[in-house]
Protein backbone atom coordinates (compact mmCIF):
# COMPACT_ATOMS: atom_id res chain seq x y z
CA UNK A 1 0.00 0.00 0.00
CA UNK A 2 2.81 2.43 0.76
CA UNK A 3 4.47 1.79 -2.63
CA UNK A 4 1.33 1.92 -4.76
CA UNK A 5 0.77 5.74 -4.76
CA UNK A 6 4.23 6.22 -6.30
CA UNK A 7 3.94 3.61 -9.07
CA UNK A 8 3.36 4.53 -12.69
CA UNK A 9 -0.09 4.23 -14.23
CA UNK A 10 -1.92 4.11 -10.91
CA UNK A 11 -5.65 4.68 -10.63
CA UNK A 12 -5.98 8.18 -9.05
CA UNK A 13 -9.11 7.22 -7.09
CA UNK A 14 -7.47 4.10 -5.70
CA UNK A 15 -4.33 6.11 -5.00
CA UNK A 16 -6.23 8.65 -2.87
CA UNK A 17 -8.19 5.89 -1.16
CA UNK A 18 -4.97 4.09 -0.19
CA UNK A 19 -3.30 7.35 0.86
CA UNK A 20 -6.25 8.13 3.16
CA UNK A 21 -6.08 4.66 4.71
CA UNK A 22 -2.36 5.13 5.39
CA UNK A 23 -2.94 8.55 6.95
CA UNK A 24 -5.58 7.04 9.23
CA UNK A 25 -3.25 4.18 10.17
CA UNK A 26 -0.50 6.68 11.04
CA UNK A 27 -2.81 8.61 13.37
CA UNK A 28 -3.29 11.58 11.03
CA UNK A 29 -7.04 11.37 11.20
CA UNK A 30 -7.76 15.00 10.23
CA UNK A 31 -5.67 14.66 7.04
CA UNK A 32 -7.39 11.37 6.17
CA UNK A 33 -10.82 12.96 6.62
CA UNK A 34 -9.89 15.92 4.43
CA UNK A 35 -8.64 13.61 1.67
CA UNK A 36 -11.74 11.36 1.76
CA UNK A 37 -14.06 14.37 1.84
CA UNK A 38 -12.37 15.73 -1.28
CA UNK A 39 -12.66 12.30 -2.89
CA UNK A 40 -16.44 11.97 -2.36
CA UNK A 41 -17.01 15.58 -3.46
CA UNK A 42 -15.26 14.82 -6.74
CA UNK A 43 -16.92 11.40 -7.09
CA UNK A 44 -20.30 11.43 -5.27
CA UNK A 45 -21.06 7.85 -6.34
CA UNK A 46 -18.24 6.36 -4.20
CA UNK A 47 -20.59 5.13 -1.50
CA UNK A 48 -18.10 2.78 0.17
CA UNK A 49 -15.54 5.58 0.46
CA UNK A 50 -18.34 7.69 1.97
CA UNK A 51 -18.97 4.89 4.50
CA UNK A 52 -15.29 4.95 5.47
CA UNK A 53 -15.50 8.74 5.77
CA UNK A 54 -18.50 8.50 8.10
CA UNK A 55 -16.68 6.08 10.41
CA UNK A 56 -13.64 8.35 10.56
CA UNK A 57 -15.88 11.31 11.38
CA UNK A 58 -17.38 9.27 14.23
CA UNK A 59 -13.91 8.41 15.49
CA UNK A 60 -13.00 12.12 15.33
CA UNK A 61 -16.13 12.97 17.39
CA UNK A 62 -17.74 14.90 14.49
CA UNK A 63 -21.06 13.17 15.04
CA UNK A 64 -23.34 15.58 13.15
CA UNK A 65 -21.20 15.43 10.00
CA UNK A 66 -20.98 11.65 10.28
CA UNK A 67 -24.75 11.43 10.62
CA UNK A 68 -25.23 13.52 7.47
CA UNK A 69 -23.06 11.11 5.45
CA UNK A 70 -24.86 8.09 6.90
CA UNK A 71 -28.29 9.60 6.13
CA UNK A 72 -27.28 9.85 2.47
CA UNK A 73 -26.13 6.22 2.44
CA UNK A 74 -29.38 5.18 4.13
CA UNK A 75 -31.34 6.72 1.26
CA UNK A 76 -29.21 5.08 -1.43
CA UNK A 77 -29.31 1.54 0.02
CA UNK A 78 -25.89 -0.05 -0.53
CA UNK A 79 -25.80 -3.24 -2.61
CA UNK A 80 -23.79 -5.12 0.01
CA UNK A 81 -26.21 -6.18 2.81
CA UNK A 82 -23.39 -6.27 5.39
CA UNK A 83 -22.34 -2.71 4.53
CA UNK A 84 -25.94 -1.48 4.69
CA UNK A 85 -26.33 -3.19 8.06
CA UNK A 86 -23.25 -1.26 9.26
CA UNK A 87 -24.85 1.99 8.10
CA UNK A 88 -27.94 1.31 10.21
CA UNK A 89 -25.86 0.30 13.24
CA UNK A 90 -23.81 3.49 13.05
CA UNK A 91 -26.97 5.60 12.78
CA UNK A 92 -28.38 3.91 15.86
CA UNK A 93 -25.13 4.53 17.74
CA UNK A 94 -25.27 8.23 16.87
CA UNK A 95 -28.91 8.45 17.94
CA UNK A 96 -27.93 6.83 21.23
CA UNK A 97 -25.17 9.37 21.72
CA UNK A 98 -27.71 12.23 21.61
CA UNK A 99 -29.90 10.75 24.32
CA UNK A 100 -29.93 11.66 27.98
CA UNK A 101 -28.02 9.24 30.21
CA UNK A 102 -29.41 8.46 33.64
CA UNK A 103 -27.85 6.93 36.75
CA UNK A 104 -29.54 5.89 39.98
CA UNK A 105 -27.95 4.30 43.03
CA UNK A 106 -29.29 3.49 46.49
CA UNK A 107 -28.32 1.24 49.35
CA UNK A 108 -27.59 0.76 53.03
CA UNK A 109 -24.58 2.49 54.61
CA UNK A 110 -22.93 2.28 58.03
CA UNK A 111 -20.74 5.14 59.30
CA UNK A 112 -18.91 4.91 62.65
CA UNK A 113 -18.37 8.69 62.90
CA UNK A 114 -21.19 10.57 61.20
CA UNK A 115 -20.32 13.81 63.04
CA UNK A 116 -16.55 13.66 62.27
CA UNK A 117 -15.69 13.99 65.97
CA UNK A 118 -12.47 13.41 67.86
CA UNK A 119 -12.50 10.18 69.90
CA UNK A 120 -10.79 11.50 73.04
CA UNK A 121 -13.19 11.79 75.96
CA UNK A 122 -11.31 14.78 77.33
CA UNK A 123 -10.70 18.09 75.59
CA UNK A 124 -7.36 19.66 76.49
CA UNK A 125 -7.00 23.42 76.07
CA UNK A 126 -3.73 25.31 76.70
CA UNK A 127 -3.51 27.97 79.38
CA UNK A 128 -0.40 30.16 79.68
CA UNK A 129 0.67 31.28 83.15
CA UNK A 130 4.02 32.50 84.44
CA UNK A 131 5.84 31.51 81.30
CA UNK A 132 4.44 27.99 81.49
CA UNK A 133 1.78 26.33 79.39
CA UNK A 134 -0.72 24.08 81.15
CA UNK A 135 -3.10 21.79 79.31
CA UNK A 136 -6.37 21.91 81.19
CA UNK A 137 -8.73 18.95 80.68
CA UNK A 138 -12.46 19.36 80.07
CA UNK A 139 -14.84 16.39 79.94
CA UNK A 140 -16.74 16.13 76.66
CA UNK A 141 -20.46 15.67 76.44
CA UNK A 142 -21.86 12.75 74.47
CA UNK A 143 -22.69 15.02 71.52
CA UNK A 144 -19.01 15.86 71.12
CA UNK A 145 -18.00 12.20 70.75
CA UNK A 146 -18.26 10.13 67.56
CA UNK A 147 -21.72 8.88 66.66
CA UNK A 148 -22.27 5.77 64.58
CA UNK A 149 -25.40 5.07 62.60
CA UNK A 150 -26.98 3.22 59.70
CA UNK A 151 -28.60 5.12 56.91
CA UNK A 152 -30.00 5.11 53.41
CA UNK A 153 -27.40 6.35 50.97
CA UNK A 154 -28.50 7.44 47.51
CA UNK A 155 -27.34 9.24 44.41
CA UNK A 156 -28.64 9.97 40.96
CA UNK A 157 -27.68 11.84 37.86
CA UNK A 158 -28.75 12.85 34.39
CA UNK A 159 -26.50 14.23 31.68
CA UNK A 160 -26.38 14.79 27.96
CA UNK A 161 -23.61 15.74 25.56
CA UNK A 162 -24.62 16.82 22.05
CA UNK A 163 -22.62 17.74 19.01
CA UNK A 164 -23.61 21.12 17.56
CA UNK A 165 -21.27 20.96 14.58
CA UNK A 166 -17.63 20.11 13.94
CA UNK A 167 -15.90 19.35 17.22
CA UNK A 168 -18.20 21.60 19.28
CA UNK A 169 -20.62 20.30 21.93
CA UNK A 170 -22.93 21.57 24.62
CA UNK A 171 -23.35 19.66 27.88
CA UNK A 172 -26.09 19.63 30.50
CA UNK A 173 -26.29 17.68 33.73
CA UNK A 174 -27.78 17.34 37.19
CA UNK A 175 -26.68 15.26 40.19
CA UNK A 176 -28.06 14.54 43.62
CA UNK A 177 -26.18 12.78 46.42
CA UNK A 178 -27.11 12.22 50.02
CA UNK A 179 -27.55 10.02 53.04
CA UNK A 180 -30.45 9.78 55.48
CA UNK A 181 -29.44 8.41 58.89
CA UNK A 182 -31.80 6.46 61.06
CA UNK A 183 -31.06 8.18 64.40
CA UNK A 184 -28.44 10.89 63.83
CA UNK A 185 -30.82 12.82 61.62
CA UNK A 186 -29.10 16.15 62.23
CA UNK A 187 -26.22 14.78 60.15
CA UNK A 188 -28.33 13.54 57.25
CA UNK A 189 -27.34 15.49 54.19
CA UNK A 190 -28.00 15.87 50.49
CA UNK A 191 -26.52 18.00 47.72
CA UNK A 192 -28.09 19.00 44.42
CA UNK A 193 -25.83 20.21 41.59
CA UNK A 194 -26.85 21.66 38.21
CA UNK A 195 -24.34 22.30 35.44
CA UNK A 196 -24.16 23.15 31.77
CA UNK A 197 -21.34 24.19 29.51
CA UNK A 198 -19.23 23.85 26.40
CA UNK A 199 -16.94 21.03 25.24
CA UNK A 200 -14.52 20.69 22.34
CA UNK A 201 -13.22 17.25 21.47
CA UNK A 202 -11.72 15.10 18.77
CA UNK A 203 -10.27 11.60 18.81
CA UNK A 204 -7.29 12.54 20.99
CA UNK A 205 -8.01 15.79 22.85
CA UNK A 206 -10.89 17.34 24.74
CA UNK A 207 -11.50 20.56 26.63
CA UNK A 208 -14.57 21.61 28.61
CA UNK A 209 -15.74 24.68 30.51
CA UNK A 210 -18.71 24.01 32.76
CA UNK A 211 -20.41 26.55 35.04
CA UNK A 212 -22.33 24.97 37.92
CA UNK A 213 -24.50 25.77 40.93
CA UNK A 214 -25.29 23.61 43.95
CA UNK A 215 -27.32 23.61 47.14
CA UNK A 216 -26.59 21.49 50.21
CA UNK A 217 -28.96 20.55 53.03
CA UNK A 218 -27.97 19.26 56.48
CA UNK A 219 -30.49 17.79 58.89
CA UNK A 220 -33.32 18.83 56.59
CA UNK A 221 -32.25 22.51 56.62
CA UNK A 222 -30.48 24.53 53.96
CA UNK A 223 -26.79 24.40 54.80
CA UNK A 224 -24.74 26.02 52.04
CA UNK A 225 -24.92 27.03 48.40
CA UNK A 226 -22.15 27.30 45.84
CA UNK A 227 -21.58 28.50 42.32
CA UNK A 228 -18.50 28.23 40.19
CA UNK A 229 -16.72 26.91 37.14
CA UNK A 230 -14.98 23.66 36.21
CA UNK A 231 -12.31 23.49 33.49
CA UNK A 232 -10.94 20.19 32.18
CA UNK A 233 -8.38 19.25 29.57
CA UNK A 234 -7.62 15.73 28.42
CA UNK A 235 -5.19 14.11 26.01
CA UNK A 236 -4.84 10.55 24.73
CA UNK A 237 -1.23 10.30 23.49
CA UNK A 238 -1.74 6.58 22.77
CA UNK A 239 -4.44 3.95 23.23
CA UNK A 240 -2.78 2.92 26.53
CA UNK A 241 -2.41 6.37 28.09
CA UNK A 242 -4.82 9.12 29.08
CA UNK A 243 -3.69 12.38 30.71
CA UNK A 244 -6.02 14.91 32.31
CA UNK A 245 -5.85 18.25 34.05
CA UNK A 246 -8.75 19.85 35.91
CA UNK A 247 -9.45 23.03 37.81
CA UNK A 248 -12.55 23.71 39.90
CA UNK A 249 -13.42 27.09 41.40
CA UNK A 250 -16.38 27.46 43.76
CA UNK A 251 -17.76 30.44 45.60
CA UNK A 252 -19.19 29.10 48.85
CA UNK A 253 -21.71 30.73 51.16
CA UNK A 254 -23.35 29.20 54.24
CA UNK A 255 -27.07 29.68 54.76
CA UNK A 256 -26.74 29.66 58.56
CA UNK A 257 -25.03 32.94 59.47
CA UNK A 258 -23.47 31.24 62.51
CA UNK A 259 -21.04 29.78 59.94
CA UNK A 260 -20.31 33.09 58.20
CA UNK A 261 -16.64 32.79 59.19
CA UNK A 262 -16.38 29.85 56.73
CA UNK A 263 -17.73 31.80 53.72
CA UNK A 264 -15.20 32.04 50.93
CA UNK A 265 -14.07 30.22 47.82
CA UNK A 266 -12.51 26.86 47.01
CA UNK A 267 -9.94 26.03 44.32
CA UNK A 268 -9.01 22.46 43.38
CA UNK A 269 -6.31 21.76 40.81
CA UNK A 270 -5.50 18.17 39.78
CA UNK A 271 -3.34 16.30 37.27
CA UNK A 272 -4.19 12.66 36.50
CA UNK A 273 -2.57 9.92 34.43
CA UNK A 274 -4.41 6.70 33.51
CA UNK A 275 -2.60 3.67 32.10
CA UNK A 276 -4.39 0.69 30.57
CA UNK A 277 -2.08 -2.24 31.31
CA UNK A 278 -4.41 -4.88 29.88
CA UNK A 279 -8.11 -5.22 29.03
CA UNK A 280 -8.68 -6.25 32.66
CA UNK A 281 -6.22 -3.97 34.49
CA UNK A 282 -6.09 -0.18 34.69
CA UNK A 283 -3.85 1.95 36.93
CA UNK A 284 -4.15 5.66 37.73
CA UNK A 285 -2.32 8.32 39.69
CA UNK A 286 -3.12 11.92 40.59
CA UNK A 287 -1.47 14.96 42.09
CA UNK A 288 -3.63 17.75 43.42
CA UNK A 289 -3.74 20.99 45.33
CA UNK A 290 -6.82 22.16 47.20
CA UNK A 291 -6.98 25.73 48.45
CA UNK A 292 -9.82 27.14 50.54
CA UNK A 293 -10.00 30.81 51.41
CA UNK A 294 -12.40 31.80 54.19
CA UNK A 295 -13.56 34.99 55.86
CA UNK A 296 -11.77 33.97 59.07
CA UNK A 297 -8.20 33.32 57.94
CA UNK A 298 -7.49 30.74 60.65
CA UNK A 299 -9.87 28.37 58.79
CA UNK A 300 -8.23 28.95 55.38
CA UNK A 301 -5.87 26.17 54.28
CA UNK A 302 -3.74 24.57 51.56
CA UNK A 303 -4.02 20.85 50.96
CA UNK A 304 -1.59 19.20 48.50
CA UNK A 305 -2.25 15.48 47.97
CA UNK A 306 -1.26 12.45 45.92
CA UNK A 307 -3.37 9.43 44.95
CA UNK A 308 -2.70 6.02 43.44
CA UNK A 309 -5.21 3.36 42.42
CA UNK A 310 -6.00 0.32 40.29
CA UNK A 311 -9.11 -1.16 38.70
CA UNK A 312 -9.00 -4.92 38.07
CA UNK A 313 -11.53 -7.43 36.79
CA UNK A 314 -11.21 -11.18 37.11
CA UNK A 315 -13.36 -12.33 34.22
CA UNK A 316 -17.04 -12.31 35.13
CA UNK A 317 -16.29 -13.35 38.72
CA UNK A 318 -15.06 -10.20 40.43
CA UNK A 319 -14.27 -6.57 39.80
CA UNK A 320 -12.29 -4.42 42.22
CA UNK A 321 -11.24 -0.79 42.55
CA UNK A 322 -8.61 0.19 45.13
CA UNK A 323 -7.17 3.64 45.80
CA UNK A 324 -5.12 5.45 48.44
CA UNK A 325 -4.73 9.20 48.92
CA UNK A 326 -2.35 11.05 51.22
CA UNK A 327 -2.09 14.79 51.85
CA UNK A 328 -0.95 17.44 54.30
CA UNK A 329 -3.23 20.30 55.27
CA UNK A 330 -1.69 23.57 56.47
CA UNK A 331 -3.72 26.51 57.78
CA UNK A 332 -2.96 30.14 56.98
CA UNK A 333 -3.07 31.68 60.43
CA UNK A 334 -2.45 30.39 63.97
CA UNK A 335 -5.40 29.43 66.15
CA UNK A 336 -6.10 31.97 68.89
CA UNK A 337 -7.78 29.26 70.97
CA UNK A 338 -4.48 27.32 71.06
CA UNK A 339 -2.17 30.21 72.02
CA UNK A 340 -1.59 31.09 68.36
CA UNK A 341 -0.24 27.69 67.38
CA UNK A 342 -0.23 26.85 63.69
CA UNK A 343 -2.37 23.87 62.74
CA UNK A 344 -1.06 21.10 60.50
CA UNK A 345 -3.10 18.00 59.62
CA UNK A 346 -2.13 14.84 57.77
CA UNK A 347 -4.82 12.91 55.94
CA UNK A 348 -4.88 9.31 54.73
CA UNK A 349 -7.85 7.98 52.79
CA UNK A 350 -8.32 4.40 51.56
CA UNK A 351 -11.19 3.33 49.29
CA UNK A 352 -12.20 -0.06 47.94
CA UNK A 353 -15.11 -1.26 45.80
CA UNK A 354 -16.06 -4.82 44.87
CA UNK A 355 -18.63 -6.08 42.38
CA UNK A 356 -19.42 -9.01 40.08
CA UNK A 357 -19.33 -7.86 36.42
CA UNK A 358 -22.62 -8.55 34.67
CA UNK A 359 -24.38 -9.71 37.84
CA UNK A 360 -27.63 -7.88 38.57
CA UNK A 361 -30.58 -8.18 40.91
CA UNK A 362 -33.83 -6.93 39.37
CA UNK A 363 -31.73 -5.02 36.86
CA UNK A 364 -29.59 -3.38 39.56
CA UNK A 365 -25.84 -3.99 39.92
CA UNK A 366 -24.79 -4.50 43.58
CA UNK A 367 -21.51 -2.99 44.70
CA UNK A 368 -19.77 -3.15 48.09
CA UNK A 369 -17.88 0.02 49.03
CA UNK A 370 -15.48 0.51 51.95
CA UNK A 371 -13.92 3.87 52.83
CA UNK A 372 -11.48 4.71 55.62
CA UNK A 373 -10.33 8.21 56.55
CA UNK A 374 -7.72 9.04 59.18
CA UNK A 375 -6.62 12.57 60.08
CA UNK A 376 -3.79 13.28 62.50
CA UNK A 377 -3.08 16.81 63.75
CA UNK A 378 -0.55 18.68 65.85
CA UNK A 379 -3.61 20.06 67.66
CA UNK A 380 -5.02 16.83 69.17
CA UNK A 381 -8.68 17.90 69.21
CA UNK A 382 -8.73 17.89 65.38
CA UNK A 383 -7.51 14.30 65.01
CA UNK A 384 -10.27 11.96 63.88
CA UNK A 385 -11.02 8.85 61.85
CA UNK A 386 -14.03 7.48 60.04
CA UNK A 387 -14.99 4.18 58.43
CA UNK A 388 -17.96 3.80 56.12
CA UNK A 389 -19.28 0.59 54.61
CA UNK A 390 -22.10 0.61 52.07
CA UNK A 391 -23.89 -1.88 49.86
CA UNK A 392 -25.20 0.02 46.86
CA UNK A 393 -27.45 -1.03 43.99
CA UNK A 394 -26.86 0.89 40.78
CA UNK A 395 -28.47 1.14 37.37
CA UNK A 396 -27.52 3.16 34.30
CA UNK A 397 -29.84 3.73 31.37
Amino acid sequence: MRFYPWMRGVDPILRDYIQGALLRHDGRLADAIALYRQLVEQHPDLDYVRLELSTMLMEDRQFERSNAELALLHQRQLSDPAAQHSVEQYRQALAQQRRWNFRISAGLAYNNNVNSANRDRMLYLPVAAGGWTFWVPFAKGSDALPKSDWGLKYSGGANVERNIGGHHYYTLGADIDGVSYQEARDYSDRTLTLRGGYKWQNADIWFSATPQVSQAWMGGRRYSHNHGMALEYGWRPSPEWQLMGAWLWLKRKYDDRDYAAYDGHLDILSLTAVRTLSPSLLAFGSLGLQRESTTAREYAYRFPWAQLGVIKTFGSTLGARLSARYGRQSYDQPYALFLNQERHDRELRLDASLWAPGFTIAGLEPKLNISYLRITSNLPMYARDRTEVSLMFEKRF
